[in-house]
């Protein structure tokens, strides 16, 4: 996480700072979020981009998605700028719903709500509808602004995938006091990394140790007993003024009840 410490910290007083605007943005990812990233994160996002069919991914991510993240701040301007994406995808009944006033109607629809902080206030833009027909995205609803256009189909693409990673990848949510949090995505070894200098708990003589998986081994006491693989470590934590959450992926928690149902 080094030479990313201050980029992190300026996105969490911002979102601090207009909290009451920003609520709905809780758990938002930042595009340029993977400071906490190892490689093997990197890989599996290089191993979704390159499945030509989405509906590999349609299948494993749900009946309904829903993923939001923020652009970066503008620093040329000196003031807390960004803009904001909220996106809703849906199968079935669910896009249904959502493609009652678009022109172009599919089993599975996308919903982009973009925003912009300006001026300590949200600028919302109309919501831009895509529909997913013959294997691509498309605009459901014609405009005669072409970033429009553009923006319902690449955001569509962007939160799939988004959500698509997300069920193979930790996430650690990061916020300052009662203010929303952002998202950063790291795996195991990057949480243990990037939080060495974490606080050491109230009361306490030594810092706890990160979620992690602790490998499957025989334990002698009185008889030998054989421990099953597991995760085990502790998720909530302070680091100065952020207050963390280590999330596992979903994969992981299938993973660690599977073993413990076995």
């Amino acid at each position: 996480m080094t030479g990313h410490v201050e980029q992190i910290d300026r996105f969490l007083h911002t979102f601090e700072k207009y909290a009451d605007v920003l609520r709905h943005f809780d758990g938002a990812e930042p595009l340029t979020s993977r400071y906490l990233a190892t490689g093997a994160v990197d890989d599996l996002v290089r191993d979704y981009e390159t499945v030509a069919d989405e509906t590999l991914a349609l299948r494993d991510v749900g009946k309904s998605v829903i993923s939001s993240w923020i652009g970066d701040l503008d620093g040329r301007s000196g003031r807390d700028e960004f803009s904001l994406s909220r996106v809703k995808i849906c199968h079935g009944l669910g896009a249904l719903k959502m493609a009652r006033h678009a022109t172009q109607k599919s089993p599975v629809m996308s919903r982009t709500e973009l925003s912009i902080l300006h001026n300590g206030k949200l600028k919302h833009g109309p919501p831009l509808l895509a529909a997913y027909r013959n294997g691509d995205w498309q605009a459901a609803v014609p405009s005669r602004l072409r970033e429009h256009v553009e923006y319902a189909t690449r955001s569509a693409k962007h939160a799939l995938r988004l959500a698509f990673v997300r069920r193979y990848q930790w996430q650690v949510w990061i916020g300052l006091g009662a203010g929303p949090r952002l998202s950063f995505v790291t795996d195991a070894d990057g949480a243990r990394e990037s939080f060495k200098l974490r606080d050491v708990p109230s009361g306490k003589k030594r810092r706890a140790a990160l979620l992690h998986w602790v490998d499957s081994h025989w334990r002698q006491r009185r008889t030998k007993t054989k421990v099953k693989a597991h995760l085990r470590g502790a998720t909530e934590f302070t680091q100065g003024d952020w207050r963390c959450r280590v999330i596992p992926s979903e994969y992981d928690i299938d993973r660690a009840e599977s073993q413990a149902s076995q």
